[in-house]
């Protein structure tokens, strides 16, 4: 015949094993509901996106890339530190004299696996005849201690009245303030280094 205390470690092993169950079905509820809220997001962003693109045109896909045009960002450091407006410096080669430079800012959001990107004013950018060139871009006093990627590119004038109908749109509030893909096809060469917002 078993004993009562034995009988009663029984009990408690199946009541704790019911709670261990309990807890991890709920985590597992609430880890779902998190991804599919997270998924719901990035899918109305993408809409959103789209909307925009329709609204302000598509990139044109007529203009034939430089395979050999080069461009280099050399201020500030990869990796490096930037304030709230940020000088951008670089130069360019090998690119055609109609060739202008245009700066984007990229950015990882949670639980994304590519960054999300914005056209930085002030472009389109005329490289000086030596190939050197200068921009500028902004980063809010709410990005303080975040990590950004600033990408410069060489693109052909015909993608200038797209990018500025994006600025554009994007100042009246007609337009979400990111590119969800930048048009990068369109772009000869392009360089990427990474910041962190001081």
């Amino acid at each position: 015949m078993p004993s009562r205390s034995g009988k009663g470690v029984e009990n408690k092993g199946q009541v704790l094993s019911a709670i261990i169950s309990g807890v991890f079905l709920i985590a597992s509820a609430a880890i779902s509901g998190i991804f599919l809220i997270e998924s719901n997001r990035i899918k109305e962003q993408s809409a959103a996106t789209a909307t925009a693109i329709a609204r302000i045109g598509a990139p044109p896909s007529g203009q034939t890339p430089t395979p050999s045009a080069y461009i280099e960002i050399t201020q500030p450091k990869n990796p490096g530190i930037v304030g709230r407006d940020a000088e951008i410096k670089g130069m360019i080669s090998n690119a055609p004299k109609s060739a202008v430079v245009w700066i984007f800012t990229g950015q990882y959001l949670a639980g994304e696996t590519r960054p999300r990107f914005w056209v930085q004013r002030g472009g389109p950018i005329i490289p000086l005849t030596d190939g050197t060139w200068t921009g500028n871009a902004y980063f809010a006093d709410s990005d303080i201690g975040k990590d950004f990627e600033i990408t410069a590119v060489v693109a052909d004038p015909s993608i200038t009245p797209y990018l500025q109908r994006y600025i554009l749109s994007a100042d009246k509030g007609t337009a979400i303030p990111f590119l969800d893909i930048p048009p990068f096809k369109a772009f000869s060469a392009m360089h990427t280094i990474t910041v962190t917002r001081r």
